[in-house]
């Protein structure tokens, strides 16, 4: 309750509360005072002439040693206090004629001393690994009379915090080596801050050299295919390879083959370099071992096309007769197997396949025969025809009796005689697997010319858009290129059987895999029952033991046939086959020939 206001000689009593606010007044050397307006005199009388406030306040209670006139205003900011000292205020009220009331209620207020900085510690210095996380701790930061509520990470010093949070670590990856400061600024509560750094030294990643390689032993000339493992931050590498360590580099290719043509053994040693010129050296000690037991394979036939010879004794290297393509022409593979010991090989084989650049599993092997002495050299041969692929690749391989491999050529393929198609109309296949895909003839044969075969109208029909081309069907085509399309982005089919619907009467079938297919393993199928051999169903009349083949316009298009045993089907030829039966649905089951896979 404030003093008596006297007015008119009349005494006046003021009722009004004073609060001590918080806001700019909770800071230190201010405090923000504030109360309610007065309405009434003591007496209960309406207040009509109040004129201003003024306010009292000391470091004692009860005892003002200074006072303001603030003029009519109910809050005030008293300012220019001393800190960490206590205040006591009271407020009075006078009228139009300078009447004061008594004082107003006390209230108290403490002033703190002012907050001191934090400290920053960005700890370090730090070492660290390019590419690799470096964490960064400044928990000996520390603010001494306060909390830290903010720590940032400037990675590089360049006055851009990159890394923000209330924890005192923070972790970053240095791209590239060098040494580098990093800056912490710490924040507390008061949001007072404080900067310092510390040095990164950030280290080189050194590339790891290592690789493998196979066969690490055997017979010369031994052929080696190396494997690179090796491994590194700063790319891209470069190789150098010393296949027997002499201290010439011999490939710098990341995974090269080697052929050691002596007797011995050696050393290799492969040494990688990243793009800052980082190097490491891997070297194994006696890693290949060549023995020199005369164990060979290669062959002498001087013809167009190495290995090979052609039945009728024309050019090996085409299927043409006085300039006219044939395609019933057999071909003759032939190597020459040396062993001195004279055991014969566990095998030898010819892997072939039709493509330009073919991959380990696009190759189908056939056993080789073999006749004459192994201890001055045995012939092994293979016999076929060949079809009109845009391409044939071959390489033979012979297990020897103690388990060396030899290989011919050492490295890459033979690329085998041209094979052109017909004059004129052809009957032709697609080993491939197009799947879903809607080939037309045009790219599935090289010709707008091309027709299937309707078993059951009995006559020829156009392939179009709607009725594209089928694996394991064969087609009538009309020359248009001189071989037909490689199809180099369909894969070879991987399932083990190809089962494909006849109908009764004349069909026109396709070898539906890149390998030969002996007639006598291709099977029956009479509805859902067991498969049969195609002898099997020959000789219970289902069908006739002949597969049809075209010879073209320039030998009378006449038709030459085969039998099973002896027959095979061809890749990418087509062949006509009659369906006695008609009691039920019949299917061909093909099955897989054996290839590398």
């Amino acid at each position: 309750m404030m003093r008596n206001l006297k007015k008119h000689r009349l005494v006046i009593g003021l009722i009004f509360c004073l609060i001590l606010l918080p806001g700019s007044g909770l800071w230190a050397g201010s405090a923000n005072l504030s109360w309610g307006e007065p309405t009434t005199n003591v007496d209960e009388t309406p207040l009509t002439d109040l004129f201003g406030y003024k306010i009292y306040y000391g470091t004692t209670s009860g005892t003002y040693s200074y006072n303001i006139d603030i003029g009519n205003v109910t809050s005030y900011e008293v300012t220019d206090l001393t800190d960490g000292t206590i205040y006591y205020f009271a407020v009075t009220a006078y009228d139009t004629s300078g009447n004061e009331s008594g004082y107003s209620g006390e209230v108290s207020k403490t002033l703190p001393l002012p907050s001191s900085p934090p400290v920053a510690d960005p700890g370090g210095p730090y070492t660290g690994i390019e590419g690799q996380a470096l964490t960064f701790n400044g928990s000996a930061s520390s603010d001494p009379d306060g909390i830290i509520s903010l720590y940032e990470w400037d990675v590089n010093n360049d006055g851009i915090y990159d890394y923000s949070s209330s924890s005192p670590t923070g972790s970053h990856i240095y791209a590239q080596q060098g040494i580098y400061t990093v800056a912490l600024r710490v924040t507390d509560n008061f949001d007072k801050t404080d900067v310092a750094t510390a040095t990164v030294t950030v280290s080189d990643t050194a590339p790891a050299a290592g690789f493998t390689g196979s066969p690490t032993s055997g017979a010369a000339p031994l052929a080696v295919n190396f494997t690179n493992t090796s491994t590194g931050y700063d790319l891209l590498l470069t190789y150098a390879w010393d296949f027997d360590n002499n201290g010439t580099t011999d490939s710098t290719l990341p995974n090269p083959s080697y052929v050691y043509g002596s007797e011995g053994t050696y050393s290799v040693k492969l040494t990688v370099t990243d793009s800052d010129g980082s190097a490491t050296s891997f070297a194994s000690t006696n890693y290949v071992t060549v023995r020199n037991d005369n164990k060979t394979i290669g062959c002498s036939e001087g013809g167009v096309v190495e290995c090979i010879e052609r039945l009728d004794g024309g050019s090996d290297g085409n299927n043409l007769v006085n300039k006219k393509p044939k395609l019933n022409l057999g071909f003759k593979f032939r190597v020459t197997v040396t062993d001195t010991t004279g055991v014969p090989p566990r095998y030898v084989r010819l892997f072939m396949s039709q493509r330009s650049n073919p991959s380990e599993g696009d190759f189908y092997y056939y056993d080789m025969l073999c006749s004459g002495d192994y201890t001055s050299g045995a012939s092994c041969t293979y016999a076929t025809k060949l079809g009109p692929a845009a391409v044939h690749k071959y390489y033979f391989e012979s297990s020897m009796s103690d388990g060396t491999t030899l290989r011919y050529p050492v490295a890459g393929y033979i690329t085998g005689p041209a094979t052109y198609l017909l004059s004129g109309y052809n009957l032709v296949g697609l080993p491939r697997d197009i799947g879903m895909s809607s080939l037309t003839s045009n790219t599935a044969f090289g010709t707008s010319l091309a027709y299937r075969w309707d078993a059951e109208a009995e006559y020829y029909s156009a392939i179009t858009a709607s009725e594209t081309v089928r694996t394991g069907e064969g087609y009538f085509i009309y020359r248009q290129t001189n071989y037909l399309p490689e199809l180099a982005a369909y894969a070879e089919i991987q399932d083990e059987t190809f089962t494909y619907g006849l109908r009764h009467g004349w069909n026109i079938i396709s070898n539906p895999y890149s390998g030969n297919v002996a007639l006598s393993d291709v099977k029956v199928r009479k509805g859902e029952d067991t498969p049969v051999t195609w002898t099997q169903a020959a000789s219970t009349g289902w069908l006739t033991n002949a597969i049809y083949f075209l010879n073209g316009k320039d030998w009378g298009n006449t038709y030459g046939f085969e039998s099973a045993p002896s027959a095979q089907i061809v890749p990418w030829v087509g062949y006509w086959i009659y369906l006695n039966a008609s009691d039920d649905t019949y299917y061909l089951v093909i099955t897989r020939p054996e290839n590398r896979r």
